[in-house]
């Protein structure tokens, strides 16, 4: 089943895009833009409109602290993912800073996110 979303008066940061700085609303067709201009208008799509809402590039982050394997306490492989996907990045890289070390083959297949099926 094919979802629409259509986000209304969002400000695009994107420096790469004609749109930067600009507020427009979106029309997003089964995980794709499909349009973007000043109103959008599609009764069969589902519409998310709040003050302030701001859009971007998914976002990396390089220094990623998981604590698992050893530190489960602190955090999770999934708790972790789960955090960096709510706060809009789309890729992560791991630091070897937990117990025992990330420094082998099976300890880093252990840390494979997809391989896990973790998202």
């Amino acid at each position: 089943m094919k979802k629409k979303i259509i986000i209304k008066n969002v400000k695009i940061i994107d420096p790469n895009s004609s749109f930067n700085g600009q507020s427009k609303d979106i029309l997003i067709n089964n995980g794709m833009i499909e349009k973007i201009a000043n109103k959008v208008q599609d009764d069969s799509a589902t519409v998310i409109q709040h003050k302030g809402l701001h859009i971007c590039p998914g976002l990396f982050d390089m220094n990623v602290d998981f604590g698992e394997p050893g530190y489960e306490y602190k955090e999770t492989l999934l708790s972790g993912c789960n955090a960096a996907q709510h706060g809009g990045f789309t890729g992560i890289g791991l630091i070897p800073n937990c117990s025992p070390a990330r420094d082998n083959n099976s300890a880093i297949d252990f840390a494979s996110i997809k391989q896990r099926g973790i998202l």
